[in-house]
């Protein structure tokens, strides 16, 4: 009986994650256009701002909430729904975060950052086919291995995100 529930909530998960990773990659891309890039660019910076705001909020929430949990709960024995949705957030954050970085993978903080936010995010998706494909993959060494890399390139990620925003707020204004 559990195990039907859990199937039809992880179906329910990818049937309202999907089109929403979509419709935010559709209506930022549309802004991204109109406002940023596009006859209307006066106003590109607010919009930036407004971009790295929301996709900011994304990634701390989805960086803390994993923790959160872990510590209330202990580690994830099974693939659960909140993972699921952990993996589509982190998308729909990806692409927003793109967007505000206007697709610049420079050797500098920001291109550095979203690198890392992306090598994050298709480390966590591989994570999450692993574990969906094959039952006592979490206990493999490789599993494992690419589970702390994920847990470390989050954590970074964060750090990095503090410091960028504090570089971009408080040392060049």
């Amino acid at each position: 009986m559990t195990e039907d529930k859990n199937k039809s909530s992880f179906r329910g998960n990818h049937a309202l994650g999907i089109p929403g990773v979509l419709a935010v990659a559709v209506l930022v891309q549309y802004f991204y256009r109109t406002h940023m890039i596009g006859p209307e660019a006066s106003q590109a910076g607010q919009w930036q701002l407004g971009l790295g705001l929301v996709g900011g909020i994304l990634v701390l929430g989805l960086i803390i909430f994993p923790f959160r949990r872990r510590l209330r709960q202990g580690p994830a024995k099974e693939l659960e729904p909140w993972m699921i949705t952990h993996a589509y957030v982190s998308l729909a954050a990806g692409i927003i975060l793109l967007h505000h970085g206007y697709f610049n993978l420079a050797l500098d903080l920001r291109g550095v950052l979203l690198a890392l936010l992306w090598v994050t995010i298709v480390l966590g998706i591989v994570l999450l086919f692993l574990r969906s494909r094959k039952t006592g993959v979490e206990t493999s060494k490789t599993f494992l291995k690419l589970s702390t890399y994920h847990r470390v390139l989050a954590v970074l990620t964060g750090i990095l995100l503090v410091v960028h925003v504090f570089f971009d707020a408080v040392i060049r204004q």
